[in-house]
């Protein structure tokens, strides 16, 4: 990737990130956001503007890396809401969450970017780790892995509860946008951000010194290749935008030649969004894409789907996790799934779980990442298996199953499955040390003989 500086004297710049299709969502649940009576009767300001917010970090640089799905979904967005949630300040780098954490499980060490879904997924399941743990980006790269059984805990503890989308196809699904961005539509003291993915885009100086924000450049051209990501941090309904260059403001031409008037005609409003090619772009990094741009959808060149996603972060402890230690040589060949069966004879686990973070991802290396290094082999890795744990039968063991499945028709892998363990509330349950080779091509399966479980009502997270 080409990065272009910024000229006072340019009428526009292009966008450019390399090609980032979005995928579906995986298992991390994702609904339409309602507002309730209550807050559909909520007067809120026709101006909101997060970008000076104590949660928020400094504006991301993706330098020459394709993440700005990341940047945008994990470093900015997720950093915000969870530093919102836990009074964090987003400027403390230890409050700072790096977007190749989740990048690195898929981007395969290509140019090609990866969708922010695939990292909600991780969120989801495996947590987020911040600087400290993982390092910096432009630092440890776009291979690394983690290695470390306290640092994957601590990342467990850093988590998305649920996705929210909106609507931005509808007056009424910006409306709603909008009261989220407010107050999170709950009367929350602290109001939300939302990612979405848009085509590479023109963008020009503020068209008007009278206009509100006209310090900010804002977008007027969308194309199709839905490659870019950024973060909507507030929103301005005053603001106005000569979006077919008439010389006047309208709400009532057809700008898209479509044969009808309606949001996607109307040249006043704009979301504020922040963009992650440094602090040197723009204003600050921010940018404004105007409500009737927002508004078209394939194919008419706007947002992916029409949509933008907001997230739901929560903080705890996970009831029982899997700690795995491993050296292997191409990462990309294992899978990981943990099980259980209450036949204490059974040599195959009634009930599974896939691990996401070791699930034949990250590409040919090894599993640190770095193949320079014969130690990068080795890592020790940790994972939350309390959604198998709720099917635990209450008062009786269990045999617990480790299932590694190599895809290795080339015999190209090689290692062993060293140690691995299970936690309980933090406490050592079960273990095995015997380092075991791992079978080519076929699976590998390892179990625990694990005791009583107390077990009674409990919640997700502590």
């Amino acid at each position: 990737m080409r990065l272009i500086n910024q000229s006072l004297a340019s009428l526009f710049l292009v966008l450019v990130i390399m090609f980032s299709f979005v995928q579906g969502i995986k298992s991390q649940p994702l609904t339409r956001f309602v507002l309730s009576e209550d807050q559909q009767s909520v007067m809120r300001p026709i101006y909101v503007d997060h970008s000076l917010a104590d949660a928020l970090p400094p504006v991301y640089s993706q330098v020459y890396f394709p993440n700005c799905e990341q940047a945008a979904a994990i470093f900015h967005g997720f950093a915000y809401e969870y530093n919102s949630l836990m009074q964090l300040s987003g400027k403390d780098t230890c409050n700072q969450y790096p977007a190749n954490f989740t990048y690195n499980f898929y981007n395969q060490n290509t140019q090609q970017g990866v969708s922010f879904f695939d990292s909600f997924k991780i969120l989801y399941e495996a947590g987020q780790a911040n600087h400290k743990e993982f390092g910096l980006d432009h630092s440890v790269g776009g291979l690394h892995w983690m290695n470390g059984e306290e640092k994957w805990e601590s990342a467990m503890k850093r988590r998305i509860d649920r996705l929210y989308s909106f609507d931005l196809t509808t007056e009424t699904g910006q409306e709603v946008l909008k009261h989220w961005i407010y107050n999170h539509g709950n009367g929350s003291a602290s109001g939300g951000v939302a990612v979405l993915t848009m085509g590479s885009a023109e963008v020009f100086p503020s068209p008007s010194d009278t206009c509100p924000l006209n310090y900010i450049p804002f977008i007027k051209k969308v194309a199709s290749n839905y490659s870019h990501a950024l973060l909507i941090i507030g929103y301005h309904d005053s603001t106005f935008f000569d979006m077919n260059n008439d010389g006047k403001i309208t709400t009532d031409i057809d700008l898209n030649s479509d044969g009808k008037i309606d949001l996607r005609d109307s040249e006043y409003g704009s979301w504020i969004v922040l963009n992650s090619f440094g602090s040197g772009f723009y204003y600050n990094g921010i940018l404004q894409l105007p409500y009737c741009l927002s508004a078209l959808s394939y194919p008419q060149f706007g947002l992916c789907n029409g949509e933008a996603y907001g997230m739901v972060p929560i903080q705890g402890q996970p009831k029982l996790t899997v700690t795995f230690n491993l050296k292997y040589n191409k990462r990309d060949k294992l899978s990981l799934r943990v099980g259980f069966n209450e036949d204490l004879d059974a040599e195959w686990p009634s009930k599974m779980q896939d691990i996401a973070i070791l699930n034949n991802v990250g590409g040919p290396h090894y599993m640190q990442g770095s193949d320079e290094l014969i130690e990068n082999r080795y890592i020790e890795m940790a994972a939350d298996i309390t959604p198998l744990y709720a099917s635990f039968p209450a008062n009786k063991p269990v045999r617990l199953y480790l299932v590694l499945d190599e895809n290795d028709s080339e015999s190209e892998g090689d290692g062993y499955l060293l140690s691995w363990k299970v936690k309980e509330n933090g406490v050592v349950i079960g273990q095995m040390d015997d380092s075991v080779s791992i079978k080519n091509n076929s699976l590998t399966i390892q179990s625990l003989l694990i005791g009583n479980f107390q077990k009674h009502k409990f919640d997700f997270f502590l």
